[in-house]
């Protein structure tokens, strides 16, 4: 887990590596992409500097973002105009607990690299939370760490569950919800990961942060090995 030192390095890292031009360079946003209306409330968990917002945030849409990281919003906050952020953006500085989304309703939720720091009891909880806050027609876009990630044979800590595709019809069963895209990668991260891998090694570094040659092994041999699914509710 990072100190609140760390987690500040990473965020400017982040910053500073993926500037504001180009940062949406590419990317394409599944939750927006199968959205019946291109507008409502969108709700997004463990949001970081989050492209989704940010690629949606000209549109017809109210955000609740919720991160346990004061440096993702001051960093996200950089990337958006004051007004912008301050009128669209509600932001919770707090690990996520349903009564933060007690009586809201969602058109959209983004759960992106955000369920496998949960064990699988604590994930159901946090989706069952959501379920509560969804209409006829909400979307939600899941990534998650499959089971045939590295960490999950080296029982890496820092990730406290790895998920199989059952798993996922388990949280979001097909009686529920209407599948509308599923994918599982397993690659290779790109030149320019391996490369963000590295600067935020040397940021550490310059932080005085030690960082074993394991560890940076490990930054920069990583794999994405995911599944991902956007569902929507019946």
């Amino acid at each position: 887990m990072k100190t609140e030192g760390q987690d500040r390095i990473y965020h400017k890292t982040y910053f500073d590596f993926y500037p504001k031009i180009g940062f949406l360079d590419g990317f394409e946003n599944l939750l927006e992409k199968y959205l019946p209306e291109k507008k409502g409330k969108i709700l997004d968990v463990g949001c970081g500097q989050s492209r989704y917002i940010l690629s949606m945030i000209d549109g017809d849409y109210e955000f609740l973002a919720i991160d346990d990281s004061e440096a993702a919003f001051e960093f996200l906050s950089l990337r958006i105009s004051g007004e912008v952020c301050r009128n669209k953006i509600d932001c919770i500085s707090h690990p996520f607990h349903p009564d933060m989304i007690k009586n809201e309703v969602f058109n959209g939720v983004v759960l992106s690299n955000i369920l496998h720091f949960y064990n699988y009891q604590d994930a159901t909880e946090v989706v069952d939370a959501i379920k509560k806050s969804l209409i006829k027609d909400s979307v939600v876009y899941v990534c998650v760490h499959s089971d045939e990630h590295p960490g999950n044979k080296l029982k890496r800590t820092q990730f406290k569950h790895f998920f199989s595709k059952k798993e996922i019809k388990d949280l979001f069963p097909e009686s529920e919800f209407e599948y509308m895209y599923e994918e599982s990668v397993n690659e290779d991260m790109s030149e320019r990961e391996v490369a963000f891998a590295l600067f935020y090694c040397s940021k550490q570094k310059e932080n005085r942060i030690e960082i074993t040659d394991e560890q940076k092994e490990t930054y920069i041999r990583q794999r994405k090995t995911q599944h991902i699914v956007v569902v929507k509710r019946r």
